[in-house]
């Protein structure tokens, strides 16, 4: 039985995650663990446990098999967060947009709790609402190992959904020295021969894992931010793979996760 942590503190961002999981076990069993975190000098805690119950009641409503488990914790958010998610299947935390600020994402709490958990962690956006039609779900494929456990927990989450998975592979060449134009085009050839084997080797694995599933698989010659930015635009939830990176490295080498999040319209899940 999946065992989900929901934190949930009753802002709008938290509103949309408890929707979010509502949505998604509609028709499941699972343990969910709503979490809210206080600071150990709020006294008031009454508001908190009500919020908390309110929640419960909500998703029993829309799934009596539920088990829901209610957990006031006070404790620094981070750490607490981490804590807590480390027997859990799944991370759910919403992204408040109002908490955006200049060259910040929505989402720089969850972001940096996600760098931290060893389960996916999934990032609802503010105002999130289940779309009417056929739910879709993306996938960016990395050039590394990175993406493989995202792209095999996309598979699960197509195949719970009764979902297509969208594959979505992007690369962007480096400048090279000054050449013929002939020998230019050659090499480019080549390297974009090397990564539709790349996406198509994992294409042939989720194949075999999950027969039946239905794939689509885009190619990209673009940076990768921008080509899975654009395609999550059609997606109901959008799955990328996390490097590790500590937050100095994040800032040096820049994060796809990061980039996502500063414009995030429908939930990005971190698969680490």
């Amino acid at each position: 039985m999946e065992h989900i942590v929901l934190a949930y503190d009753a802002s709008p961002g938290a509103e949309a995650a408890l929707d979010w999981v509502s949505w998604r076990i509609q028709n499941e069993a699972a343990v969910v663990h709503l979490l809210f975190v206080t600071n150990p000098l709020w006294a008031e805690k009454t508001q908190a446990t009500r919020n908390l119950h309110a929640a419960r009641d909500q998703l029993r409503r829309h799934n009596p098999a539920l088990t829901v488990h209610l957990l006031l914790l006070d404790g620094r958010k981070i750490p607490t967060l981490t804590r807590a998610a480390l027997d859990a299947d799944l991370l759910v935390m919403g992204a408040s947009q109002r908490a955006r600020a200049p060259h910040q994402g929505s989402a720089a709490l969850p972001l940096r709790v996600a760098n931290r958990v060893i389960c996916p962690t999934v990032l609802v956006p503010e105002g999130w609402t289940s779309g009417s039609g056929e739910p879709r779900v993306m996938v960016g494929i990395d050039d590394d190992s990175s993406s493989d456990t995202a792209a095999a927990f996309a598979a699960d989450e197509a195949t719970r959904l009764h979902a297509p998975l969208h594959l979505v592979h992007a690369w962007k060449t480096l400048p090279s020295a000054p050449g013929r134009v002939r020998d230019q085009v050659s090499g480019d050839a080549e390297i974009e021969d090397a990564h539709r084997r790349l996406l198509n080797e994992v294409a042939a694995r989720i194949r075999t894992g999950w027969p039946g599933l239905p794939l689509e698989l885009t190619l990209v010659h673009d940076n990768p931010v921008s080509a899975l930015a654009t395609a999550a635009r059609h997606a109901d939830v959008t799955v990328i793979g996390s490097h590790r990176r500590g937050a100095i490295t994040a800032v040096i080498l820049g994060s796809v996760a990061q980039d996502l999040s500063r414009d995030l319209h429908s939930p990005l899940c971190i698969v680490p």
